[in-house]
């Protein structure tokens, strides 16, 4: 139950604001470089967000809320959300390499419809990664890094066609009315066994990339919300480096997953076409470089939980909230399937943000899930009131926790974790470790002992002793 609670809390979320090669060339690590009290050597990388748009750009900052042990050194994540001021090179924290190693784009619309619009937003990004920074993306932020595309037909893709960073050296094969209504005509989710279709991806074995080297199978899938095919481009651009294949698009949805446009009749709806779509045997993920920094794109997403051997359904309904709703009234589609656990496919994220700011291959993370969520209390979903250990709610409390901008906790409470792939987690208060629990559900009676604003935190292991970490500044307002 507390499984199917964390991915319909999580899914819903996201779905509802959706939407051989030569071998590329080395690159130092450019990552704080600290010692701990034992003399362990730490290397900290330093990982900016583009400012979240959509519901799957949150899993960023949980996703690599990540640390992880190779050959006697500690790396260790830190991602931070930019403001625009900051994307743009200003503000409190700059998108500069003296700040950052990593960007990372995730699903983000804005970038590629309106943001590259601003040269102050195109000319810094290009300038961090031309630089030495490195671009980590998925489906919109790919788009975003992508030349556009090679015939803009249409009045979307000449818009688009003015906005990308042109900082990847692939033209985009992803239609309006064809790849992109797997997302615009996705229905709302109202059950935790559903989601967005997946995906099969062929793993390209014949390069040097290793970001893919020690995963096993051949095939991959990764949740499928309408992005694009790419193609080579061959633009003229000198720090365009060249492109390594990482994935290949392994199906063409309207065989294997197809879905249909329908003609409203007298009494109900009929098929009138399939949705037609053209990107098997493009690519699905490749590694390139731009100037000194090193770029990886996906074109669907790792970061999304994924639900396999599943079906579609289609039926008269709402769509998400993403994307154009026209007609308001249409056939829209549901894909229900077995749910994974929501870190199936995170290794992905990690292991190609670890080798886009040069970790030695061998040191990369492993191929395997971790995962930690604070489910109680809440704190990624909007600041709560918690009262006796209750979670309650009204307009009046929701307007004064907007004042507070904290999740705010009256009385004792039961701290409740839920982990994947993890058979210990740990509770810490303000950094002191408090409670250990090594049987799930993982939780922590903690009383109500703390006045004041406090840190409390969760940390989760796997086998290898990597381990993840949740946490946030709560309120508590009485103690003993």
């Amino acid at each position: 139950m507390r499984v199917n609670k964390i991915a319909k809390i999580i899914t819903v979320s996201i779905i509802s604001l959706l939407l051989a090669t030569p071998a590329i060339s080395s690159k130092s690590l450019v990552s704080i470089n600290i010692t701990d009290e034992e003399g362990q050597y730490i290397r900290i990388i330093r990982i900016a967000q583009y400012p979240r748009t959509t519901g799957s750009d949150i899993l960023f900052d949980i996703i690599f809320n990540y640390t992880w042990m190779a050959n006697d050194t500690t790396y260790k994540f830190e991602c931070t959300e930019l403001t625009y001021d900051e994307i743009m090179g200003g503000g409190k924290q700059p998108l500069n390499n003296d700040n950052f190693d990593l960007l990372i784009a995730g699903a983000t619309f804005d970038g590629f419809t309106k943001d590259g619009m601003n040269p102050k937003i195109t000319e810094n990004i290009r300038d961090f990664v031309s630089n030495g920074g490195g671009y980590l993306s998925s489906c919109g932020g790919t788009t975003f890094a992508s030349q556009g595309y090679e015939n803009p037909d249409t009045l979307y893709k000449k818009q688009v066609n003015k906005c990308v960073l042109k900082i990847a050296d692939v033209y985009l094969n992803m239609d309006i009315d064809e790849e992109a209504q797997y997302i615009f005509k996705c229905g709302k989710i109202v059950q935790p066994n559903q989601g967005l279709i997946p995906l099969e991806k062929r793993v390209v074995r014949e390069n040097n990339n290793p970001i893919f080297s020690t995963y096993l199978k051949n095939t991959v899938n990764m949740s499928y919300g309408g992005g694009p095919g790419l193609y080579v481009a061959n633009a003229s651009d000198p720090k365009l480096g060249e492109v390594t294949p990482l994935l290949i698009i392994n199906e063409e949805l309207m065989e294997t997953k197809p879905i249909n446009w329908y003609k409203k009749r007298l009494i109900g709806w009929e098929i009138d076409k399939p949705v037609k779509t053209d990107i098997k045997d493009q690519y699905g993920g490749i590694a390139t470089t731009y100037g000194e920094g090193r770029v990886v794109v996906f074109t669907a997403h790792a970061e999304i939980m994924l639900f396999k051997n599943g079906t579609i359904e289609e039926y008269v309904g709402d769509s998400t909230n993403y994307g154009i709703k026209f007609p308001p009234i249409r056939v829209v589609f549901s894909w229900t399937g077995t749910p994974m656990n929501m870190s199936y496919n995170w290794w992905i994220h990690r292991r190609a943000a670890a080798w886009i700011v040069g970790v030695p291959d061998e040191d990369l993370p492993p191929v395997n899930e971790l995962l930690v969520f604070m489910d109680k209390p809440q704190f990624r979903l909007g600041s709560q009131l918690y009262l006796n250990d209750k979670q309650r709610t009204s307009r009046l409390i929701d307007r004064i926790l907007s004042k507070i901008g904290k999740t705010v906790i009256i009385g004792p409470i039961e701290v409740e974790a839920y982990a994947e792939n993890s058979d210990i987690v740990e509770f810490y208060v303000d950094g002191k470790l408090e409670f250990t629990d090594e049987t799930s559900p993982f939780t922590w009676d903690m009383g109500k002992g703390l006045r004041g604003v406090h840190r409390l935190e969760i940390r989760a292991y796997d086998e290898f002793g990597n381990y993840v970490e949740e946490g946030s500044d709560f309120l508590f307002i009485n103690g003993k």
